[in-house]
C-alpha cells in the first residue's frame, strides 16, 4: 500500500544542479509520518513512503511518476538513508537497515527515466557506516568483529574500516584512494580529507557546528563520529582554545611499506619516528604542519592524524619530543 508519493525537494548542499541530502533516520512507526517524505526530487523522480503488506512497516521506496523504480526494505525497518543527485541527473540512493545481528546496506542508482543502473546490497553480520561525500562519492565503513565471542554484545568491536568509493553512470563502484593529491594538499592547509573542520579553529566555532562530546584526559579532545579534536593542556576550555591536532576516527587499511610510500610520495622523507615491535609512528612535514600515520604492521591496521609541531608532540612524544 503507498502511503504517499510527492512534496518539495530541500537538500542540504547545493553545488549548480548536484545535490546531496541530509542523512534521514528511519524508524518505525515515525517514518510514516515524517515531515520530509514525501520528497519529489529535480530529476522527476521522487521518494515516497510505502507499508510492506507481510509487516505493515513503513519504508522508502524510489519511484518514477506511480512507477516504482526501487523498494528498500528490511526486517527491521530501523536504519537510516541518504540520497543524491548528480550533474546528469542520476539518483544515488542507499538505506541501511540496523538489526541485532548487524546491519544491511541497500546502494542502488537510477536514472531519471527510472532505469536503475546499480544495485549493491553488503551485509557483514556487524555493523555498517555510511555517508554519501559528494552526489557520487561514497563512504562505506564496515564494523570488525570478535571471531571468539559468545555473547551477541561481544561481537562487535565498534572500529570500523572504511573505504571510499566512486559511483559511475555506468554503474561502477570504484575504491578510491584516501591519501592522494586531495589529501596532501588539504592537510598543507590544515585539514583532513573529507573530515569536518581545520587547525586553528576555535573550540565554540567547533562545538556550534559540528555535534560532538567534549572529554578530558591528559589534553582536552572534542569526539565527532569522524574525528578527534585536540587542545592545548588545559582543565576547562572556555571557547577561544585553538584546535592543535586533528585524529581520524576510522582506520586506513595498509602495510607499514605501502602506507608511507604513499605518504613520501607527497611529503618526501619522515622526519620523526617511533618504532616499538610492529607499533610504529611516523611524521611528515605538511607546509606549516604535520602529518602522523601511526599504526600496527601485524594487524595492518592505522590510524591518521594532522596538527600542529605541538600539538603532535603532545600525541605521540609527549616527552621526548618527537619532531625537532
Amino acid at each position: 500500500m503507498l502511503v504517499a508519493t510527492a512534496s518539495t525537494f530541500s537538500l542540504s548542499v547545493d553545488a549548480a544542479n548536484e545535490k546531496v541530502s541530509k542523512i534521514h533516520r528511519v524508524s518505525n512507526p515515525e517514518f510514516c509520518k515524517n515531515k520530509f517524505f514525501p520528497l519529489e526530487l529535480t530529476n522527476g523522480l521522487s521518494i515516497g513512503v510505502y507499508r510492506g503488506e507481510s509487516n505493515n512497516l513503513c519504508q522508502p521506496i524510489l519511484l518514477k511518476g506511480k512507477n516504482d523504480v526501487y523498494s528498500f526494505g528490511g526486517p527491521f525497518m530501523e536504519g537510516y538513508m541518504q540520497f543524491t543527485i548528480t550533474g546528469n541527473k542520476d539518483t544515488f540512493m542507499y538505506y541501511r537497515d540496523s538489526g541485532r545481528g548487524g546491519d544491511t546496506l541497500q546502494l542502488v542508482g537510477a536514472r531519471s527515466n527510472g532505469e536503475v543502473f546499480l544495485e549493491k546490497e553488503i551485509a557483514n553480520g556487524t555493523g555498517i557506516n555510511a555517508e554519501f561525500l559528494s552526489p557520487n562519492i561514497i563512504e562505506i565503513g564496515i564494523e570488525g568483529y570478535n571471531e571468539d565471542y559468545v555473547a551477541m554484545a561481544d561481537k562487535f568491536t565498534g572500529i570500523f574500516d572504511t573505504k571510499y568509493f566512486s559511483l559511475t553512470k555506468e554503474g561502477e563502484i570504484k575504491e578510491l584512494d584516501y591519501i592522494d593529491k586531495e589529501f596532501a594538499d588539504l592537510a598543507k592547509k590544515g585539514q583532513l580529507k573529507w573530515v569536518p573542520g581545520n587547525l586553528g579553529m576555535y573550540y565554540k566555532s567547533l562545538k556550534s557546528n559540528i555535534k560532538g562530546r567534549l572529554e578530558y584526559g591528559e589534553i582536552p579532545f572534542y569526539v565527532t563520529p569522524k574525528a578527534s579534536y585536540s587542545f592545548p593542556p588545559k582543565n576547562k576550555l572556555e571557547g577561544m582554545e585553538a584546535v592543535n591536532a586533528i585524529s581520524k576516527v576510522d582506520l586506513i587499511m595498509g602495510s607499514r611499506n605501502e602506507l608511507n610510500e604513499k605518504l613520501q610520495s607527497y611529503f618526501g622523507k619522515p622526519i620523526a619516528e617511533n618504532i616499538h615491535g610492529d607499533s610504529y609512528v611516523y611524521a611528515y612535514k605538511a607546509g606549516q604542519y604535520y602529518v602522523v600515520i601511526a599504526g600496527d604492521a601485524q594487524s595492518k591496521e592505522a590510524y591518521l592524524t594532522i596538527g600542529t609541531k605541538i600539538g603532535i608532540n603532545i600525541l605521540f612524544w609527549p616527552f621526548s619530543g618527537g619532531i625537532k
